[in-house]
């Protein structure tokens, strides 16, 4: 029974962290601030992909 419970929690926590479209990698926030776009991005490492959060 544990064994699913943990299962299952793995699960949930990897389906929080969004993909990027481009290359499948996960996607970190991260602030942009000063020279040009401000605010809060989604971004990628690999392939420098990045989109606004909504807030």
């Amino acid at each position: 029974m544990a064994e699913k419970k943990a299962k299952m929690a793995l699960k949930t926590v990897t389906s929080l962290v969004p993909e990027c479209p481009e290359c499948n990698s996960d996607l970190k926030v991260v602030r942009f601030a000063g020279a040009g776009e401000k605010g809060l991005f989604w971004h990628c490492g690999k392939c420098s992909y990045k989109q606004r959060t909504g807030q």
